[in-house]
């Protein structure tokens, strides 16, 4: 004669099983959320970093036109480096003393300032072009100029030479809190340029960090095309 079976054993195994499926359903949730917003954490704290790089490149670009006459640093290449060596084009170059760094010589040298943590992310490069400098004042016409552009870094000028501040305020319609000086570098606000150090899109999302001439900085939506 067979033993009889104990439901309640069956039942209770049964119900064991469908606690664990859930436990595990909510753990999976509950991982995605602490990554979510783990992610989110680390995306604002490379924001806020980049925006202090910004801070420390536009204090060093005024104290080098404070001991220079007003004149920018340069020549300097339009897409920036974050790295510096001697007849290189590197605005690092120019501003390595103001960041207590070694002067530029045939060395290369990283300077912090210059690299920005979230492209140091997506890029997964230790060395590249994370910001630019505009190649030209977008809007303004300079007659007396062969290219008919202002250039301010002096990449583009007939004699390659950077422009004082003096004469950039002097331009008319130019307004320094409009006007940006710094910004992220990517494929798409730098879509005429093709190099590969360029972040396929925004490294901060759906924001730019921005430094203008004014020396105040703005998160500006992606979307927005800077003149």
């Amino acid at each position: 004669m067979n033993a009889p079976r104990n439901p309640s054993r069956r039942n209770r195994a049964a119900f064991t099983m469908v606690e664990l499926l859930i436990a595990v359903a909510i753990i999976g949730i509950l991982s995605a959320l602490v990554l979510g917003g783990y992610k989110q954490s680390v995306g604002l704290a490379n924001r806020a970093k980049c925006v202090g790089n910004l801070k420390a490149i536009g204090i060093a670009i005024a104290q080098y036109a404070g001991d220079n006459q007003g004149t920018l640093p340069g020549q300097c290449d339009n897409s920036i480096r974050t790295t510096y060596r001697i007849k290189n084009n590197d605005l690092g170059a120019f501003l390595a003393p103001y960041w207590d760094l070694p002067p530029a010589d045939t060395i290369t040298r990283d300077a912090p300032a210059l690299m920005c943590p979230a492209w140091k992310t997506v890029m997964q490069m230790s060395q590249g072009k994370c910001y630019w400098n505009p190649s030209r004042l977008k809007g303004f016409v300079n007659e007396s100029s062969p290219l008919g552009v202002y250039s301010p870094f002096g990449k583009g000028q007939p004699d390659g030479l950077p422009m004082r501040m003096q004469v950039i305020q002097q331009i008319p319609g130019f307004k320094a809190t409009k006007q940006w000086m710094i910004q992220d570098f990517d494929q798409i606000n730098a879509s005429t340029v093709n190099i590969p150090e360029q972040a396929p899109k925004p490294v901060h999302g759906n924001v730019r960090n921005v430094l203008f001439f004014d020396y105040h900085i703005e998160s500006v939506p992606a979307s927005t095309v800077l003149n």
